[in-house]
């Protein structure tokens, strides 16, 4: 028994060795990685502040990239400028017995649709209506998104390819 015990113990303590070991190898391989590439950004969310001729202050606001949303600085504006180009729409939420009707249409559709075996499946209501709008229809304390062709990253101003207006 006590020989049993010395030879787990020898066995412990060669593999908590070991386990120290490739934690201070993966530790010094880590060390060696190359930094993170800047993420750029190309959208912005936040909340209207001011409108004023062809340019929408945003406050509250969060630069939106693919890897991370950054906090939002109550501090700091975005000022989005719109030119001809740039798409403005307003995303309205159906009225919830509007909604539901078109729901119970479109479970109709698809039980009908499964008698029948078509190659295109009904495809589902949208939650909220569309509407586009122009820059004078935007109203403070709107909430938006605006989208940038160019990176904003680093910016306070850009001009928005796309502007989508949240209620």
């Amino acid at each position: 028994m006590t020989i049993a015990m010395i030879v787990i113990g020898i066995l412990m303590v060669y593999l908590i060795n070991h386990k120290v070991s490739l934690v201070v190898e993966t530790v010094s391989q880590t060390q060696n990685i190359p930094p993170v590439p800047p993420t750029e950004v190309h959208r912005v969310l936040g909340i209207v502040e001011k409108v004023s001729g062809r340019e929408v202050t945003l406050k509250d606001f969060r630069k939106i990239s693919s890897v991370v949303s950054a906090e939002s600085d109550q501090s700091a504006r975005m000022i989005v400028l719109v030119n001809q180009s740039t798409v403005i729409e307003r995303f309205t939420y159906k009225d919830a017995a509007v909604l539901n009707a078109e729901l119970d249409a479109f479970y109709k559709n698809i039980q009908e649709a499964q008698a029948q075996s078509p190659s295109v499946p009904p495809m589902p209501p949208e939650p909220f209506t569309l509407e586009n709008i122009t820059v004078s229809d935007i109203k403070i304390g709107d909430r938006v998104i605006a989208s940038f062709a160019e990176d904003v990253a680093h910016l306070t101003t850009g001009t928005a390819t796309k502007i989508e207006i949240q209620n």
